[in-house]
């Protein structure tokens, strides 16, 4: 028996430790709490650690842990935060439809966000829905801002969520598609594209609308937008569209000057110069007139100009600082890599 129990130790010290990193987690550390004890030769310190862990495809959980250094109680609050996952449920990457939770004193309300508006919360909430897998959310905290009370209640409020198909099935009914799902499929239009593919379907859709506008496009190098009517409130999915109350929104630089490389930096800026003209017939306030062609030939020629800010630059900087700007960086972010 003792031959036995030996053998038995003997594998178990060989046995290969655990790969936790294989597994496709991700873990985030909220906050790191120190506590400390008056014991006969002093002070004794120890710390706590509270750490979220997820694989941003649906699997969460929260872990909290003790010890007397800190990368241990990371450890341990790593290992009870894996131990205690839980798998919510998404509409794409955002809710399916708002929820609220509290625990304890902390109440945390999330919202459903159309597809680009990103996750709009504090640094503890933010942690426990990125690592869930959630990109687009709004998110209200009420009560406490004590870190731990509000991952637990973002994380209950997680758990408490329902898809569409989940709630027909317990209550026997058929349900519209909600406006979460609209708003979702109305984003994806407007996606990044990701491949070689997506970008060609993207391009075809936009020459669509413009010759549903403009007519055949003959010459791709110049068209024009013509102004068939102002801006008024309109329906969507977003509510907001029925509220706007003003007729004139103007007319954007970017879509009538290029971008030009700054001959001091290298960098791109915008340097027009604009020639004025009196109206012609059939010009209308608020037409858009470009030559995209001339305007590279005019992007050619001002890069032919500029020069490499690392090749010029009297002190190691990317632009000079006495350039005035409306929200100036620090110094370190004018200098050369």
């Amino acid at each position: 028996m003792a031959e036995t129990a030996g053998t038995t130790q003997n594998k178990r010290r060989q046995r290969a430790p655990r790969n936790e990193a294989s597994d496709g987690m991700e873990s985030t550390t909220v906050g790191i709490y120190r506590t400390s004890a008056v014991v006969k030769g002093g002070r004794r310190f120890s710390f706590g650690a509270l750490v979220v862990v997820g694989d941003r495809g649906g699997q969460v959980g929260i872990g909290y842990g003790k010890a007397p250094g800190v990368p241990a109680a990371i450890e341990k609050a790593q290992k009870a935060a894996r131990r205690s996952l839980v798998r919510v449920v998404l509409q794409g990457e955002t809710l399916p439809h708002p929820v609220q939770a509290d625990f304890n004193a902390s109440s945390v309300r999330l919202l459903p966000a159309a597809p680009g508006t990103g996750v709009i919360a504090g640094a503890t909430v933010r942690a426990v829905l990125e690592l869930a897998g959630v990109r687009d959310c709004l998110t209200k905290a009420y009560g406490s801002r004590n870190q731990k009370n509000l991952c637990k209640a973002a994380l209950r409020a997680l758990t408490i969520l329902s898809t569409r198909e989940q709630i027909q099935s317990l209550r026997g009914l058929d349900l519209e598609e909600t406006e979460v799902e609209d708003r979702v499929k109305v984003g994806a239009k407007y996606a990044p594209v990701k491949t070689a593919a997506d970008w060609a379907e993207r391009v075809a859709h936009i020459r669509a609308n413009v010759q549903q506008v403009m007519g055949p496009l003959h010459d791709t190098s110049r068209w024009r937008l013509v102004r068939r009517r102002g801006v008024g409130p309109y329906t969507s999915s977003d509510r907001d569209t029925q509220r706007i109350w003003w007729s004139d929104v103007g007319v954007h630089q970017n879509l009538t000057f290029p971008v030009h490389p700054d001959p001091i930096s290298g960098q791109h800026c915008w340097h027009q110069a604009v020639r004025i003209r009196p109206a012609e017939p059939g010009d209308a306030y608020g037409d858009i007139s470009v030559d995209t062609a001339r305007a590279r030939a005019e992007y050619h020629a001002w890069l032919a100009r500029a020069k490499p800010a690392s090749h010029v630059s009297p002190d190691g900087t990317r632009r000079p600082y006495w350039l005035l700007r409306p929200l100036k960086p620090g110094r370190d972010a004018y200098r050369l890599p």
